[in-house]
This record gives C-alpha cells, structure tokens and sequence, in this order.
C-alpha cells in the first residue's frame, strides 16, 4: 500500500488555513481568550489578555487584542507567538481529524 501524497498535501494545505486563518486569527479577534489555552506553551508566568477598544476617524468601532506574559514583575508582548502556536496546534488537529476521516482516500491501492 502506498500513501496518496497529492491528497496528503491538500490535507495539510486545508488544514494550516483552517487552523491560521480561520481559528487562531479569525476566532482569536472575536474571543482573544482563546490563546490563553495555549499561551503557557510559551510563558512561564502569568498570561493575561488585554481588549481595546477604539474609535477610527472613518466611524464604527475597532478592537485591539494583546496577550502578555508578566514573570517576576517583568511584562512582555507574546501576542504573535501565541497566534502561532494556538495556529500550529489547532492545525495538527484539524489534520488528524481530516486524515482519520478521509483515510480510505490516502492510501492507494
């Protein structure tokens, strides 16, 4: 039996955008709390999340979301890296979920 690599590849193409873009980035803006799941992969401290609020000159309201990580008195910006893991780990398993189920198409036979 050999692995379907065409398909391997879409599987993991679809599931890196589903875990970036749409959970980590998309799902992230809407509930920035979600990070804190993942954030002590990279912070040994406390994790905390900040949600501003703005006003632009066009109208209509923004928000602006930032993770900190605050060790021994010490705070500091980790808002990309945890984008990224919450991205990686919310991929792999969209992945797996994707394999199991479309695992009859990845083997060729």
């Amino acid at each position: 039996m050999k692995l379907n690599w065409s398909m391997l590849g879409v599987l993991t193409v679809v599931s890196l955008f589903i875990g970036f873009v749409i959970i980590s980035v998309a799902v992230g803006a809407i509930f920035p709390s979600i990070h804190k799941l993942t954030a002590p992969l990279i912070c040994g401290g406390e994790v905390q999340v900040e949600s501003i609020q703005y006003y632009p000159s066009s109208g209509g309201v923004g928000w602006k979301n930032h993770v900190y990580c605050i060790e021994q008195g010490n705070q500091r910006e980790i808002t990309f890296p945890a984008i990224g893991v919450t991205g990686l780990i919310a991929s792999a398993i969209i992945f797996v979920l994707l394999a199991f189920s479309m695992r009859k198409s990845l083997v060729l036979p």
